[in-house]
């Protein structure tokens, strides 16, 4: 194995939960549960110290941890960084802990029903799932990541389901795991919807270099050990990734959805899946082949001083479910449930042939979401007593009277219910009551009441979290600073605390690093022209545009300056959105437009700038009578002739003029202060010398320009330019398709995440000419053809009518006959 200069043996991991909740019975049926969820925002920020999130919303806690309100309405709780598997439980119990007490709070406060707090991951009667995500740190390539850990993410679910049922079957079918019916291709770059088992999103909120794996695949777990399995386990599979290693090359499987499926339905384990090379292993298989694996390199610097210990409880697992269900049915979450489903058999006296009937029943009248080739699952049959249910001869099933399907549907009801109530916050849920009676054996000797009390209130020992904790207990209170994972800064942005190095032991000072503003919800009419113009630096240019209308709500409306602001900010948003003509007609229809004046000029060249995938021939028309008013009136302080000249300098890059755009570029790099007052612009310029450098040969210029557009666009959080342009030209520098997959994964997961249909357009035509051996020509086709027939400005974009038109040579990497750039001007 080669040594990596970077190895590293500290492992930073953090879990993500989200939560369930109801008002209990008697509780108002008209609230709205988002307002509830902001009580309980409130409630933490009058009894704990925190800082507001200055990107996003919610707060960040005096312990590192981030709690806030998420889709749906779930309150999540992040646990701070930690480097070690039992802080992980500490926190995430802290996590519990503190949302049912203030629960508990709101409910005596209001003199009302209160609250009911539920960890689990879907919802039986509406279908719908949320969220129990993990994040390890590391420095591997993630482009390799996949074909090593999705067999781990795939296998481990026997150890780290939360078990129930299967969500989608109307039938009683016992699973590991029911979110993995919710999982239905092996990579994605959603969390929300068409969600993978390995997700693709490489933000690392950390400084360049570092990554995050972000696990969108596991269950919220009651039990500490199975949370201490799942967090130990799957960060030394990444360290050993980080130090080089491939441990899951060997085992790779033909169809891991599949695979998942049909472990997730087998409580014997016994199922097998089909690798790679045609081998048939188990889940368990799977799993004593990454502990073998581990084991063999226990000691290697890449891994932690607690593998060995991870190691031993790893393999004391894996022995007792060698021996079934019952092997650790006080251990973890989905043994102990199918342990507590077959006590509510038994007392209601349900027949293995009974349930069978019930489930094939079921399947022939609604066919479950399954992937699977096996036959109906159900409980392990032999577990169960016969009852009052009749002998059936092998191969023929009972039929059942309409009154033992009608027991059966209720029966149903009420194990779905059992699961919400098993993993209830407080001493009413069943898990909580079974701990209390002594009856599990779960929890881990090092995580104490005492500890999780103190996880509630103090940051872990190390790493950044604990800085920002420090940082936000001491700010709390005095008002006007903001916290997000990598810094903290006063609302003012003049200064910033860098805690962007995930490992940095020592405060930090000071530095003059504006980051933005925080976006707020604007009252009045130049507040909300304030807060599109930042959606729109963000890239949101969708969300730009559905708020454009409320502009017209505003009682200052229709007063001429403010009619103006808006046809002049639709033509931008529209222009980036992809409806080229939409934002001419926007332009056009402004009053009294003074076609003599640089900042007229210049928003037509901007709207140019951005026709297609590259300048439109239009744009110089304009930029010739831009030079001209520039010639007579030069205003060297112009906010609108800064940006003209970097619009002009763009698209002399795109006609080949390169050392002409260079000249011009470096001229506007070196104007005085534009960095400080007009980084979005400067950024973009930086970004474009760097494509001009890579076009004429010299990379390592290239390079220097384009990492300080990407600093400025991070912390100006101008998202839309650093993923359309910057991140995009960046990969256009690498040789390794590793590094090229990186760049165009993170710009893909802002465009995806923004709606960004002219962005995804750039990435999967870039993606098929860097990557042409790793993605598929024909779907990345049409998936560009999908995107074309939405974005009126592409139907007329030369350059992509040709790239389209000679799609086999684009893909093939070869070059036109006419000369040019590799990259056809893209």
């Amino acid at each position: 194995m080669k040594r990596r200069d970077r190895i590293m043996a500290n492992r930073l991991l953090g879990i993500e939960t989200e939560y369930g909740f109801s008002q209990n019975p008697g509780g108002n049926p008209e609230a709205d549960m988002g307002d509830i969820g902001q009580e309980l925002i409130n409630l933490a920020m009058a009894r704990y110290p925190f800082l507001p999130a200055g990107q996003g919303h919610g707060i960040f806690l005096g312990n590192g941890a981030r709690f806030y309100i998420d889709c749906g309405a779930h309150p999540e709780f992040c646990t701070p960084e930690v480097d070690n598997p039992w802080d992980i439980v500490c926190y995430t119990d802290a996590g519990a802990e503190l949302l049912q007490g203030l629960a508990n709070e709101l409910a005596w406060a209001q003199v009302g029903p209160g609250l009911r707090l539920f960890r689990c991951n879907v919802d039986y009667l509406t279908g719908a799932t949320w969220a129990c995500h993990e994040n390890y740190g590391h420095r591997a390539n993630p482009l390799g990541l996949p074909r090593q850990i999705v067999p781990h993410l795939v296998s481990r679910i026997i150890y780290t389901g939360a078990g129930g049922l299967n969500p989608f079957s109307p039938g009683m079918e016992f699973c590991l795991s029911p979110r993995v019916y919710h999982l239905d291709r092996v990579t994605s770059t959603s969390s929300t919807e068409s969600r993978g088992i390995f997700h693709l999103k490489d933000e690392s909120l950390s400084a360049r270099g570092w990554h995050r794996l972000h696990v969108l695949c596991g269950d919220s777990l009651c039990s500490q050990l199975g949370t201490w399995l799942k967090a130990g386990t799957t960060a030394l599979v990444v360290a050993l990734v980080d130090g080089g290693f491939q441990p899951g090359q060997s085992v790779g499987l033909q169809d891991p959805v599949r695979a998942m499926r049909r472990f997730n339905r087998d409580v014997t384990l016994r199922s097998t899946a089909e690798l790679l090379n045609g081998r048939r292993l188990t889940a368990l298989d799977l799993q004593w082949h990454y502990l073998r694996f581990v084991q063999e390199h226990l000691g290697h610097p890449c891994l932690p001083d607690w593998a060995e210990a991870v190691c031993t409880a790893w393999q004391e697992m894996l022995e007792r479910l060698a021996r079934g269900p019952a092997g650790a049915r006080t251990r973890i979450d989905w043994a102990i449930k199918h342990a507590l489903y077959l006590e509510h058999l038994r007392h209601r006296q349900v027949s293995p042939d009974e349930l069978t009937a019930f489930n094939e029943d079921m399947r022939r009248l609604r066919p479950s979401a399954d992937l699977s080739d096996e036959p109906a699952g159900g409980f392990d049959s032999a577990r169960v007593p016969a009852g009052a249910g009749v002998p059936v001869p092998p191969g023929r099933t009972i039929a059942l009277s309409n009154a033992q399907r009608h027991k059966l549907q209720q029966l149903r009801t009420e194990l779905c219910e059992l699961e919400v109530r098993f993993g209830q916050l407080g001493p009413q849920g069943l898990f909580a009551a079974l701990d209390q009676a002594g009856l599990l054996q779960h929890r881990l000797t090092d995580v104490t009441s005492e500890r999780v009390r103190q996880a509630l209130r103090e940051p872990p020992a190390s790493g950044r979290a604990r800085l920002r904790g420090r940082a936000i207990q001491q700010l709390h209170g005095r008002g006007g600073h903001l916290c997000d994972w990598h810094a903290v800064w006063p609302e003012s942005k003049e200064t910033l605390l860098d805690l962007s190095d995930p490992l940095q032991q020592e405060m930090p000072s000071w530095t003059p690093r504006p980051l933005p503003a925080r976006a707020s919800a604007p009252d009045d009419i130049e507040q909300r022209f304030d807060f599109l113009k930042s959606e729109y630096e963000r890239g949101n240019f969708e969300q730009a545009f559905s708020s454009l209308g409320e502009i017209t709500t505003s009682p200052a409306w229709p007063t001429p300056s403010f009619v103006s602001q808006y046809h002049s900010m639709m033509a931008l948003v529209q222009c980036r959105r992809g409806f080229f003509p939409a934002a001419i007609a926007s332009l056009n229809a402004r009053a009294q437009t003074r076609l003599n004046s640089i900042s007229s000029v210049y928003e037509h060249v901007a709207i140019h700038r951005f026709q297609g995938l590259i300048p439109g021939d239009d744009i110089w028309e304009w930029i010739r009578l831009g030079d001209a008013l520039l010639d007579q009136h030069p205003e060297p302080e112009s906010a609108q002739a800064f940006g003209f000249r970097e619009h002009k300098a763009c698209a002399l890059l795109h006609r080949g003029q390169l050392d002409e755009a260079k000249i011009l570029l470096r001229q506007v790099l070196a104007e005085n202060g534009r960095r400080r007052t007009h980084p979005r612009m400067y950024a973009l310029a930086a970004a474009d010398l760097g494509e001009v450098y890579r076009r004429l040969g010299e990379p390592d210029l290239a390079r220097t320009c384009l990492d300080d557009a990407e600093r400025l666009q991070t912390d100006a959080m101008a998202l839309g330019d650093l993923s359309e342009f910057t991140l995009l030209n960046l990969a256009k520098l690498e040789s390794a398709s590793g590094d090229v997959s990186c760049f165009l994964n993170r710009a893909e997961a802002i465009q995806l995440d923004a709606n960004n249909r002219m962005g995804l357009v750039r990435t999967h035509i870039l993606r098929a000419r860097l990557l042409r051996r790793q993605v598929d020509a024909g779907e990345t086709r049409d998936r560009i053809l999908a995107l074309r027939e939405q974005l009126p400005s592409l139907h007329a974009c030369p350059l992509c009518a040709k790239i389209l038109h000679r799609w086999d040579d684009w893909c093939a990497g070869r070059t036109l006959p006419e000369g040019g750039d590799a990259f056809w001007g893209m």
